[in-house]
């Protein structure tokens, strides 16, 4: 039962650091002037470390030798990892309060964000953010903080469900040893 327990969160953890990976890696596409902010790029770590160490956890749920320590160890660092991209994430879109384009005070607010403008530049004395498609009037902003926002929410997810396969992993390897222990203590059948 807890080995059904186990795929079903690993599948869980697969999807979650699948869409984190691309969902930062798109954003980092977007990024027109300056470097791809650390968040950003921590946030696309964060999902391909995801997606290895749910595969390390899968390959060990069918081979048997592989140290259950080393799959509790790499997936409470994949636990650590997602909690501190999530949060840094929450951090750095803290001052945008809305993702909708008709709010003037969250257009503004979007404008200034790293994330979410594609970068800025000086020119003149007139600062110069890359919000749209190279249309002046266009706005991208409102697709990219949706974005954004999903992607640290499944960042959360991947924390939660990263927290919950280490207690199925933990009581997977506890069953195994009862099972082995009360093997080895039974007695035998055998009488001489």
């Amino acid at each position: 039962m807890l080995k059904i327990g186990a795929i079903a969160v690993r599948a869980i953890l697969i999807a979650s650091g699948a869409i984190v990976l691309g969902l930062s890696s798109g954003l980092a596409k977007h990024q027109r002037v300056e470097s791809v902010p650390a968040v950003t790029s921590f946030s696309a770590f964060v999902g391909g470390f995801g997606l290895v160490v749910t595969a390390l956890g899968l390959l060990s749920l069918w081979i048997e030798k592989f140290p259950t320590v080393l799959v509790l160890v790499a997936d409470a660092l994949s636990a650590v990892f997602y909690i501190a991209g999530g949060i840094a994430l929450t951090l750095a879109l803290k001052s945008v309060s809305s993702c909708s384009p008709d709010n003037e005070q969250a257009t503004a607010e979007r404008f200034y964000n790293k994330i979410l403008n594609g970068g800025c530049e000086e020119i003149d004395g007139i600062q110069y953010c890359y919000v749209g498609g190279g249309d002046p009037n266009e706005d991208l902003t409102p697709g990219r903080c949706k974005r954004a926002r999903s992607d640290n929410v499944f960042e959360y997810v991947g924390f939660v469900f990263a927290i919950g396969i280490i207690v199925i992993t933990y009581l997977f390897e506890v069953e195994g040893i009862r099972r082995k222990t009360l093997l080895f203590l039974s007695p035998s059948d055998d009488k001489e």
